[in-house]
């Protein structure tokens, strides 16, 4: 049992909350969404992952449905795919100052 909690410690609080981002994650990744926005803007595969904390060669086998992240990886990289999601809005911001 001691071996669960610490592997939810690293997972984040083990909440209702974390298996809704792990599932939206892995959907994003699977369904190529989490592509289409990284080349949208204009982001490189090695950007991306390294900025989400993984490396590029397991980044690029999420998007080309290879793989499908672990949970402790989905987590972290679910602000980077959160990011490239709002990218688009961002992006239209700017061009409208």
């Amino acid at each position: 049992m001691a071996n669960a909690r610490t592997a939810n410690k690293h997972r984040g609080t083990g909440g209702s909350q974390d298996l809704v981002t792990l599932s939206l994650v892995r959907r994003l990744l699977a369904d190529g969404v989490a592509r289409d926005a990284r080349v949208g803007a204009g982001l490189s595969v090695r950007e991306v992952a390294r900025s989400a904390g993984v490396s590029p060669a397991g980044w690029s086998r999420w998007e080309r449905g290879q793989r499908s992240p672990r949970a402790a990886a989905a987590m972290t990289a679910a602000p980077a795919i959160m990011g490239l999601l709002k990218a688009p809005a961002l992006m239209a911001q700017g061009t409208d100052q």
